[in-house]
C-alpha cells in the first residue's frame, strides 16, 4: 500500500540482513531512458505483435508515457524489466523494492512463486497511512516535487471543488486499500505494524518470519 513504510522498512531489513535493495523504480526510469537497451527493444517488438507502434521518445517521462499508451502498457514494460534483471542474476540474494502495481498482475505473482521469492505484505493501520499520505501532499505543495502523484491529483481535485484535500486524498487510499489488501492474499509474509511500532521492531518481525520460513 502506498504509504504503509515499505521502502523505509526494507532498508533497515537490508541492513539488518547485510544484503542489497534494488530500487525496481529507478532502474525502470533508466531502462526506459535507454532506446537501445534490450528491455526496451523487446517491448517495443512485443507491443508491435500486438499492433501497437510505440514512440521510444515517449517512455522516459512516466507521466508521458502512460498518456501515450496506458497504464496497462506501462506496466507491460515494468514486467519485461523484471525478468530480464531476474535472469541476468541482477536480484539474486537482494531485496526488491517492487511497486504494489507489479504484484497485483496474477502472472507477476506467479512469476514471483515460482521463481522461489518471497512476498511481503506490510499493511499498518489505515489511520497511519492516511496520515503519511497527508504529510506528503502538503510536502508536495511545499516544494512542488512529485511524490506520490495520484494522491496528489485527488488531493488537488477535491480543493477544485471546494472540499479539503484530506478528503480526496482519504476516499483514493480507501478504495485503493479495498482494491489492492485482497490481491495481496498471495503474499508469503503478512505484517501488520501499530502505530507504537518503530521501524527497528517492524523489521525485526519481518526477519522473523524469513527465518521460520526457510
Amino acid at each position: 500500500m502506498p504509504g504503509a513504510g515499505k521502502t523505509t522498512t526494507m532498508h533497515t531489513v537490508a541492513e539488518k540482513l547485510g544484503i542489497e535493495v534494488v530500487s525496481t523504480d529507478k532502474l525502470f526510469r533508466i531502462f526506459r531512458a535507454d532506446s537501445n537497451h534490450p528491455v526496451t527493444k523487446e517491448f517495443v517488438a512485443k507491443m508491435a505483435q500486438k499492433g501497437i507502434k510505440i514512440d521510444t521518445s515517449k517512455l522516459a517521462d512516466g507521466k508521458i508515457f502512460r498518456t501515450a499508451y496506458g497504464e496497462d502498457v506501462f506496466r507491460d514494460y515494468e514486467d519485461l524489466m523484471i525478468q530480464y534483471l531476474d535472469k541476468f542474476g541482477a536480484l539474486k540474494d537482494k531485496i526488491m523494492d517492487l511497486s504494489s502495481s507489479f504484484y497485483l498482475r496474477e502472472n507477476n505473482r506467479k512469476y514471483l512463486k515460482d521463481n522461489e521469492y518471497k512476498t511481503i505484505l506490510l499493511n499498518p493501520d489505515e489511520k497511519i497511512i492516511l496520515s503519511r499520505l497527508i504529510n506528503d501532499f502538503y510536502t508536495y505543495q511545499k516544494n512542488g516535487k512529485t511524490i506520490r502523484g495520484n494522491y496528489e491529483r485527488a488531493g488537488l481535485n477535491a480543493i477544485s471543488e471546494g472540499r479539503k484535500a484530506e478528503d480526496g486524498i482519504k476516499e483514493l487510499a480507501t478504495k485503493d486499500r479495498n482494491f489492492r489488501v485482497p490481491q495481496f492474499r498471495h503474499a508469503d509474509i503478512f505484517v501488520a505494524p501499530k502505530k507504537s511500532d518503530g521501524v527497528d521492531m517492524v523489521s525485526d518481525m519481518i526477519i522473523k518470519e524469513l527465518n521460520n520460513q526457510r
